[in-house]
């Protein structure tokens, strides 16, 4: 009886042991990896529909975002009034994306809290023409990012950073009637073309009805896969803003690890530690028999 406890305290046992806190120390750190990971923000990128447009527009049927998604060109930096150097720079692929990254609940669930536009990348051609008037035309190519709102319920209530970055416009203004819009309210002179390349651009974000009760804030619907909201343009003529609505291309996978690989990983590291504990009772019930 005293060599057969000898054997179990002198050999067995601290191999039994090592090779469960092996286990237990295995799990350990996959479940602790997976809540890392499930804490991680859901982003989803929406692609900017022909229902965005320019809610102040001069024209009737006005589409703000028609024709985007694709590489604009941009006129020769020569051609401008004055004329401007882009430094080496070229237009490059638009995305006509809106960039939203969303808190999470840890299972890849969205939740109410902060969420961010981590970026907003289109283009869109200017048709402003007033018939009988002028005839204003041109392209805007811009990609912004920052900004930072509070959502409950699906919808952002609040601000507390606008959108910033970089814009490269071109605007054409031509008069039909001599001395009408051309020259004035910041539009270039009858028969030139200003181009602005590259100008720090700020876009804020409306959230109430004030002061034109056109006024919406940001708003998803009910499973995030699609979005609306205003931004304002300029105060300097009564109020424009953009009226953007956006489809959602394909959120990120968050966590990592989805439910069902979890329930998974689980259940082999349960069976793992109950083959562990099954060969260690063997293995004492051989030594006693002995």
């Amino acid at each position: 009886m005293q060599r057969t406890r000898a054997m179990l305290t002198g050999k067995q046992r601290p191999n039994l042991r090592g090779f469960v806190t092996w286990i237990s120390c295995f799990t350990l750190l996959l479940l602790l990896g997976v809540s890392g990971t499930a804490s991680a923000a859901v982003t989803i990128d929406y692609v900017l529909t022909p229902n965005s447009h320019l809610a102040t527009s001069v024209t009737s049927s006005q589409d703000f975002f028609e024709g985007t998604g694709g590489t604009p060109t941009w006129l020769d930096g020569s051609l401008g009034t004055p004329p401007v150097s882009y430094g080496g720079d070229v237009p490059g692929e638009t995305l006509n994306i809106m960039r939203v990254e969303f808190p999470d609940d840890g299972s890849g669930n969205i939740i109410d809290g902060t969420i961010t536009i981590t970026l907003m990348d289109y283009y869109h051609p200017t048709d402003a023409s007033v018939p009988d008037n002028a005839n204003i035309t041109g392209i805007n190519d811009s990609t912004v990012s920052g900004a930072t709102g509070s959502m409950v319920g699906g919808v952002v209530g609040s601000w507390s950073s606008d959108l910033t970055g970089l814009v490269h416009n071109e605007l054409s203004c031509e008069n039909v009637l001599a001395g009408t819009l051309c020259g004035q309210f910041g539009l270039p002179a009858d028969g030139t073309t200003s181009i602005v390349h590259n100008l720090a651009s700020t876009l804020a974000i409306d959230t109430l009805a004030v002061p034109d009760v056109a006024s919406l804030p940001m708003t998803f619907n009910g499973d995030y896969s699609t979005v609306t909201m205003e931004m304002t343009i300029s105060m300097l003529i009564g109020r424009q803003h953009y009226a953007i609505s956006g489809s959602a291309v394909a959120p990120d996978a968050v966590p990592l690890f989805e439910p069902e690989m979890q329930l998974l990983m689980m259940a082999l590291m349960a069976l793992a530690g109950f083959h562990a504990l099954r060969r260690g009772g063997d293995s004492r019930l051989r030594i006693l028999r002995k």
